[in-house]
């Protein structure tokens, strides 16, 4: 049996903590999975409800940043961790460094960002190529762009984005004009881009 932790953030809204989640369920059913969560006390109940509904193993960490990451090597040494995934600075970092120290053979940190702050960068830049197996992005641009800026090209991965199915249907009324909407997140170097006048303003 593969010994598997996913270690995120928080379970408040947001891509990486759905991600976490989902993939904890994914692995569950075939793999032991426990969910760390390194600021414990920050929950939300939808995810929650998934948590339950899969019966997923939990770790909530609480108190001082050194008690938690006393808590996590030992919760890793305990439970002979063999693989570790993240998904943002702070438990990549920590992953990376306990985990090392912890002796967890695999670690997969995740890059979710297109562009970083110069500081965050080097410290992501540190962690993919020294510390982690893989480094697994969420869109190609960022994979290309910090490859630019010395990211160990052999060392990354993409995987889009992910989203949970609708289980039942949306029924609209009918209509002739079918309107689909796509959205993400716009830059544009510091401006406004307005789609009505069709330039950057």
């Amino acid at each position: 049996m593969k010994n598997i932790c996913i270690f995120t953030n928080t379970l408040f809204s947001g891509g990486a903590e759905k991600q976490a989640v989902l993939l904890a369920k994914a692995l569950n059913p075939k793999y032991q999975v426990w969910l760390v969560v390194y600021y414990g006390e920050q929950v939300e109940q939808k995810f929650l409800d998934i948590i339950e509904e899969n019966n997923i193993v939990v770790v909530y960490l609480r108190g001082t940043h050194l008690m938690k990451i006393s808590s996590f090597y030992r919760f890793l040494k305990r439970e002979k961790i063999l693989v570790i995934f993240s998904y943002l600075l702070t438990t990549n970092f920590i992953g990376g460094i306990v985990g090392k120290i912890a002796g967890v053979k695999y670690f997969y940190p995740g890059i979710r960002n297109a562009e970083l702050p110069k500081k965050k960068e080097k410290i992501q830049k540190f962690i993919q190529n020294s510390l982690s197996t893989k480094t697994i992005y969420n869109n190609y641009r960022g994979f290309e762009e910090l490859e630019k800026n010395g990211f160990n090209k052999q060392k990354g991965i993409v995987i889009p984005n992910c989203f949970i199915n609708n289980i039942k249907p949306i029924v609209r009324s009918k209509n002739d004009v079918v309107r689909i909407l796509s959205l993400g997140r716009f830059r544009t170097k510091g401006l406004v881009y307005c789609f009505k006048c069709n330039k950057a303003v």
